[in-house]
Formats: C-alpha cells, sequence, structure tokens
C-alpha cells in the first residue's frame, strides 16, 4: 500500500540484497577461477560495456560517463598483461583503478530502488553485475572463500533485519484511504479506496467480499494516477453540489463562445475537470486569466484543469471557444476533504499507527456530475 513501492526497511533491502548478489557472484566466479587466468575473464565485461556504449552513444547521450570504466577496465587489462606483478600487488592497483567505477555506479545502486520502488531491485543487480565483471581481478583469490562466506552471512543478517523491522508503528505508519463518491446525476454514491490490504480503518466500510476496481467517473488526478483497488455501495447521502450557470453561448460564424460558471454550495477545496472525448479549446481562461497563454489548449481525454479553490474564491468561471460542431461530454469532481467531521458520517478516527495515504485525494468526499452544455 505504498503507492512509491518503497518500504520502510527498503534500505535494509537493498543492503540484503546487495550481498546476496555478491554472494551469487563469487559462488558463480568460484567455478572459473582456477580454470580460466582473471585475465582473460576480463575479456567479456569490457565487451558488453562497449556494447552498452555503443546503444548510449546513439539513443542516451547523457549517458556518455559509461565510457569511464572501460577505460579503467582496458588500463587494468593492458597492466596486467604488460606487468609482471605479483598477484597481491596486481589486486591492490587494479581497486585503486576501479575507484572511478565504484564511485560512480555504486550511489545508482541504492538511487534505482529508492526512486523507482523496491520492485525494481533488479537494475541495481544489473549494475552489481556489469561493475563485478570489470572489477574480476580486484576478487580474484584462488584459495581465500571468506569473500564468499562474509557475503552470505551478511545476506542472512540483513533480510533478518529486513524482516523484524517489517510492521508498523507510531514512527513507522501505515497509509490507507477512504473516499466517499457521490455521483449526482444518477443518485448513487458508493465507497473507495486505494488500499490493496484493508486494516482496522477501512474495515470498518470494506469487508473481503468488496468489490474490486475503479469508481466511474470518480477517479481523481494523482501522482501515480493510482487507481480505486475496492469499492462498496453505499447510502445516497444527496450532499448538495455545486450549481452550473452558462453565463455565455453564442455561435458567431463557425465558432461557438462559451462561458460557464461553476458555483459552490458548500465548502469545496478543489475542482477538477475531465473529458471523455477530443476537445480544442481556444482563448481558454479561468477566472479570466488565460491558459497556455492563449493558444489552443488540447484535450484527448481524461482531466485537463485542476482548480484549488482559495478562501476568496466564490465561484471558477470557464470562458472559450470552440468549433461549432463540437460535442462536449464534461464531467466535473467536487472535492471536499471533510469526509472524517462531515455530520452525515460516523467513522472512526485512524489509530496512532496509521495515516492518511500521500499523494492521492484522501478522507474527501468527491461529487460527480456531468456539465449540460
Amino acid at each position: 500500500d505504498m503507492l512509491h513501492g518503497f518500504t520502510y526497511n527498503g534500505y535494509t533491502y537493498i543492503v540484503a540484497f546487495t550481498f546476496l548478489n555478491i554472494w551469487i557472484l563469487l559462488k558463480v566466479y568460484k567455478y572459473f577461477r582456477k580454470a580460466i587466468k582473471a585475465t582473460d575473464l576480463i575479456i567479456a565485461p569490457i565487451c558488453i560495456w562497449l556494447i552498452i556504449n555503443i546503444l548510449i552513444s546513439n539513443s542516451l547521450r547523457g549517458a556518455s560517463f559509461f565510457i569511464i570504466p572501460v577505460y579503467c577496465a582496458l588500463l587494468i587489462l593492458a597492466l596486467s598483461i604488460f606487468l609482471d606483478l605479483e598477484t597481491r600487488s596486481k589486486r591492490i592497483l587494479c581497486t585503486i583503478l576501479s575507484i572511478p567505477t565504484i564511485y560512480i555506479f555504486s550511489p545508482f545502486i541504492k538511487q534505482f530502488p529508492v526512486g523507482l520502488g523496491l520492485s525494481n531491485l533488479f537494475i541495481s543487480a544489473i549494475l552489481i553485475v556489469l561493475v563485478f565483471g570489470l572489477m574480476i581481478i580486484t576478487f580474484h583469490q584462488k584459495k581465500s572463500s571468506w569473500p564468499l562466506k562474509l557475503s552470505g552471512i551478511l545476506t542472512i543478517i540483513f533480510f533478518g533485519i529486513a524482516s523484524y523491522n517489517s510492521g508498523f508503528s507510531e514512527n513507522k505508519k501505515k497509509p490507507n484511504s477512504i473516499v466517499y463518491v457521490q455521483n449526482a446525476d444518477d443518485k448513487t454514491a458508493v465507497w473507495g479506496t486505494y488500499n490493496n490490504t484493508l486494516d482496522d480503518f477501512t474495515k470498518q466500510i470494506f469487508s473481503e467480499d468488496a468489490h474490486k476496481g475503479s469508481i466511474k467517473n470518480g477517479e481523481t488526478k494523482s501522482k501515480y494516477n493510482t487507481q480505486f483497488k475496492f469499492y462498496k455501495e453505499a447510502s445516497f447521502k444527496n450532499i448538495t453540489s455545486s450549481e452550473t450557470i452558462i453565463n455565455i453561448d453564442t455561435i458567431i460564424a463557425n465558432k461557438r463562445f462559451l462561458e460557464v460558471e461553476i458555483q459552490p454550495k458548500r465548502k469545496i477545496n478543489k475542482l477538477e475537470f475531465k473529458t471523455k472525448s477530443k476537445i480544442s479549446l481556444q482563448q481558454f481562461k479561468v477566472n479570466d486569466v488565460l491558459v497556455n497563454s492563449g493558444k489552443n489548449y488540447n484535450v484527448n481525454n481524461g482531466t485537463f484543469l485542476i482548480y484549488n479553490l482559495g478562501n476568496s474564491d466564490e465561484s471558477v468561471v470557464l470562458s472559450f471557444s470552440v468549433d461549432k460542431e463540437t460535442s462536449f461530454d464534461v464531467f466535473v469532481n467536487e472535492i471536499s476533504f471533510d469526509l472524517l467531521t462531515n455530520t452525515n458520517f460516523d467513522l472512526k478516527p485512524r489509530s496512532e499507527n496509521m495515516m492518511p495515504t500521500p499523494f492521492v485525494t484522501n478522507d474527501a468526499i468527491i461529487i460527480s456530475k456531468k456539465i449540460k452544455i
């Protein structure tokens, strides 16, 4: 239920999977280190890195720093071939020459799972494999097996720590959500939640047999475009919706000029306007402020305007012109964040180890209706 995909014990899992990857690499390398020279084993990784750099040079030029590890590896290869160094001295020299590679790519091992979620840990695994391949001479020890044993022990330890810290507490709160969606057109209402796993807070509305899926016209714009996971039919509370007033509707030549005013009849925090058909709005204004610098505002479908109402906003006025043949299929969602305090409902508050799910419309009353133009 962590929408960003990164749990409270995520950093511990990153460390655990890093040591697991190293253990697997050392275990596989163990079967080759006696039969094949380390100098020979570094050839294939260099070739793979060269292929990656060729692909990058054509499509992702901002990642041109990927060539730096190749230069370092080629230098390591040259020194290994042309200099007759002791094994210990060679390992130390190769480790020093690998510092730029480690410095550049080690932060990515953490950053990819943090930025993209723990489900993308495989990207970190790929980076570890690529870097390990270029540092094969550093790990080349024919007799010593302590790195393999140490990485295995640390893997078990950090997986144990991650599992131990997998619960929720007052400092590591569980996110959850409940939303009431009222359709003002067909006089129906439903409860919705973004949670995959129901808890004590959501179970006061939802049971295990709740319907799975999203809510028609009830989805709101969010950071991750999150949809409802469960919904349940609710009693229609007939909460007052805003009034839609058509101030101007006239046709001049091939253009239709419209001014639509939305007047809230209750405390509303946000309005979201959605369309189900492609429209092109010309000279689009919101409360006399030009949108898109007065250029044509083209919308294929979905949310095309989000307006957060301030204390001084008594209404929201949309003015624009369109081709006179344009057909409208526009809906507005009126959102107020007063679900837990509204007298129409009697919901128990969250416990100390819970919090509202971030990045989504939560603890809200949403009234959805079609704008008839």
